[in-house]
């Protein structure tokens, strides 16, 4: 098997219902939503590169489930939101390319040296409708002086921190 995420039979299935929509209605997604469909009809597996801007699509489109046409039932369904989250492998594409990224980037924090910590200390963020959640790297318990003797004395300045609120403007 090459290296990659295989798509569940649940995507397949979204985005088999993904491309028909399309094709039917003549409308919903975009070229990449389309290309997306395919990779995903045809049980490619997938990048992690690739999941990771499903898991950000999904976060982006959650609010198109409260439009109208989303839901079975109501005027204007399929509403071209909804054959845009199911070209990306609907819901079982939302659940699934949200478990693999938390599962590479907890064995990614796992495997990160000092440096790599220095470096790239924010793991993740993810937008959801209420807030931002910011998952920073750790350090290893082993690079943490457990006695405060041990620990050297530093001259440089102090650090300062600033707190603060942000108010959405949109």
């Amino acid at each position: 098997m090459s290296e990659g995420h295989k798509p569940t039979s649940g995507m397949i299935a979204e985005a088999k219902k993904g491309l028909a929509w399309r094709r039917e209605h003549g409308r919903g997604g975009t070229a990449v939503g389309v290309a997306r469909a395919r990779d995903i009809s045809n049980g490619k597996n997938l990048s992690l590169s690739t999941v990771k801007r499903m898991k950000s699509f999904f976060a982006r489109h959650e609010v198109d489930k409260k439009g109208k046409g989303f839901s079975a039932g109501e005027d204007g369904y399929p509403s071209n939101g909804r054959i845009a989250w199911a070209l990306w492998g609907g819901d079982a594409g939302k659940s699934w390319s949200e478990k693999v990224v938390n599962q590479a980037t907890n064995k990614k924090g796992k495997k990160m040296e000092l440096e790599d910590l220095q470096t790239r200390h924010v793991l993740d963020v993810e937008e959801t409708e209420d807030e931002y959640i910011v998952a920073f790297a750790k350090m290893k318990a082993e690079e943490v002086a457990e006695e405060p003797e041990e620990r050297k004395a530093s001259t440089a300045e102090p650090l300062s921190f600033r707190t603060g609120e942000v108010e959405r403007g949109w």
